[in-house]
């Protein structure tokens, strides 16, 4: 007992220093403090979000009553910031960088008429659940003004993208990307340089379904990222232009005009976006033979700038309440010039030099994408009840030049330097047509029915001549392959769910019945299959 009770003040003397330590350190973190431009009064409880000037690591909170925000640890050296507070104008500022004096002082002018009424409004969620899905926001990103599809992937929860475009889901690759709930051209090949093409602006939301139902296909075994788009919503005539600017090269021009009168309205978008991208890598490899092994140390140097076209048409028809027809195009196109410099040395297992050579490649890319859509809505007196129709095609080409200079500085001269050319085109076409159902079973419960068909057309020539100095190009035997892939998909699937406050479940089932082409027109071989799966589905939350 006496042992506890002389314990008692050395551990009371380490919490107040504790205590009094934590204190200190809060006092001493850059605060940012608001106040009102004509009075200098603080202004207490006003919105404020910071961003890094890469439009990561967002942050929203509110002002205490001396009108003061802290920043958090990481945000000391450069960021942007947003203001915002009933009876006083929108600010937005521009990258804050140090030296910083803390508290930061920013003066806010208060709005230029007074108020009759007040009118609250809330800004929706960054991310939020809708049912089976994930709905990130992409209007409340201040990315979506310049960025690209793929940076606002970036930001997008359990959403991986790598420096090569890869894109990912809780670290699986097998992913499905959709646009406006339909299939779209992005596959494995070309979905680095169509996401690239998208502009931020031009996005409303974008949807993650982790435990896809019945009601999708079951290629993206890790979940599907549905890209949805903006459409035109406003009564009259509208036009917003939005331009952009950055450094090290880049340029953005956002165009959209619409128009709605009764029950008619049409869309236009267009963007131009270029963006000069530079990199630098350093690689070292290890190479165990049965013969001989060696040490191999790889520099590489490029550049890249890729400039896109892209734009999206859409007429959009209401007959009646219960009727709605939607017509459109999207399009895009990007032509891009790369160059690449690459330093190679090889030395023995004692780090002893054997040799280099260096490779020099330009390559000349041009990507196009067209994808026109149709789709019709019919709504039921019963609410919720409804039936909607849909179809779609997707075409994607992309062309590509690349020319390779390899020159070994050790033993030959420039004269006998060897050149590749490696010509690539590669042709993507999807088309799909669905029907789906839906009729509510009372107030919680519902069924849910469909149909869709898909023709997936793939085609892939990859091209390898070789030159040496004076002679023409010559085909290298081995090296060229030409590949075709025609795939039908029939499916069906059916589902019942029920969801109320407390809990909800679905189950379901999707058969598909699939039809294959593997063609090697190299080879002159050919690959045929058919094969028919059942995909059950359950999922709950108690």
């Amino acid at each position: 007992m006496n042992q506890r009770l002389s314990l008692f003040p050395g551990v009371l003397l380490f919490f107040l220093l504790s205590s009094f330590t934590f204190a200190k350190a809060e006092q001493n973190r850059l605060k940012i403090k608001f106040t009102d431009a004509q009075t200098g009064q603080a202004i207490p409880y006003a919105a404020v979000t910071c961003m890094n000037p890469d439009s990561s690591g967002v942050f929203s909170q509110m002002t205490d009553t001396a009108g003061e925000v802290p920043i958090p640890p990481g945000y000391e050296k450069c960021f942007i910031l947003k203001f915002d507070a009933i009876g006083y104008k929108r600010k937005i500022e521009g990258k804050f960088c140090p030296p910083f004096n803390s508290p930061i002082l920013i003066s806010v002018s208060p709005a230029g008429n007074k108020l009759k009424e007040i009118t609250i409004e809330s800004q929706r969620n960054l991310l939020r659940m809708d049912g089976e899905k994930k709905v990130f926001d992409v209007s409340s990103s201040i990315a979506a003004v310049t960025g690209s599809a793929t940076q606002i992937l970036q930001q997008v929860p359990a959403v991986n993208v790598d420096m090569e475009g890869n894109v990912s889901l809780r670290g699986n690759a097998n992913v499905l990307v959709y646009i406006n709930g339909k299939p779209s051209g992005l596959t494995g090949a070309n979905r680095q340089a169509v996401l690239e093409q998208i502009p931020a602006a031009n996005i409303d939301k974008i949807e993650v379904i982790t435990n896809p139902s019945a009601r999708y296909e079951a290629d993206g075994m890790a979940g599907i990222i549905n890209i949805v788009l903006k459409n035109n919503n406003q009564k009259g005539f509208s036009l917003n232009y939005t331009p952009g600017i950055g450094s090290n090269n880049k340029y953005q021009s956002n165009f959209n005009l619409g128009l709605k009168s009764g029950k008619t309205s049409l869309s236009l978008i267009y963007s131009l976006r270029q963006q000069a991208i530079w990199s630098q890598g350093y690689a070292t490899r290890d190479n165990f033979f049965p013969d001989t092994s060696f040490y191999f140390v790889q520099y590489v140097h490029a550049g890249n700038l890729p400039v896109t076209h892209s734009g999206r048409v859409s007429l959009d028809w209401n007959p009646s309440a219960s009727d709605a027809l939607s017509i459109g195009i999207n399009a895009s196109l990007q032509n891009q010039k790369q160059e690449e410099f690459f330093q190679y040395f090889t030395y023995s297992p004692r780090t002893v030099f054997l040799n280099q050579w260096s490779r020099q490649s330009v390559t000349y890319a041009e990507n196009i994408t067209a994808e026109p859509t149709l789709n019709y809505k019919h709504l039921f007196p019963k609410k919720g009840h409804e039936i909607s129709v849909s179809g779609s095609f997707s075409y994607n080409q992309s062309l590509s030049k690349a020319t390779y200079y390899d020159r070994n500085i050790e033993n030959l001269p420039l004269a006998n330097e060897l050149t590749l050319y490696n010509p690539i085109n590669s042709l993507f076409r999807i088309g799909t047509t669905q029907a789906d159902y839906v009729l509510p079973l009372g107030s919680a419960m519902k069924f849910e029915s469909g149909i869709r068909l898909n023709r997936r057309l793939l085609g892939n020539d990859f091209n390898l001549l070789n030159s040496e100095v004076g002679n023409g190009w010559t085909t290298i035997p081995g090296r060229s392959n030409q590949y075709r892939y025609d795939e039908w998909v029939s499916a069906g699937y059916l589902i019942l769910s029920k969801k109320n406050q407390i809990t909800s479940w679905q189950m379901g089932v999707r058969i598909e019945d699939t039809r294959m082409q593997i063609g090697q027109l190299t080879t002159d071989s050919l690959v045929e299959r058919h094969f028919t799966d059942l995909f059950p589905n359950l999922n709950g939350n108690l």
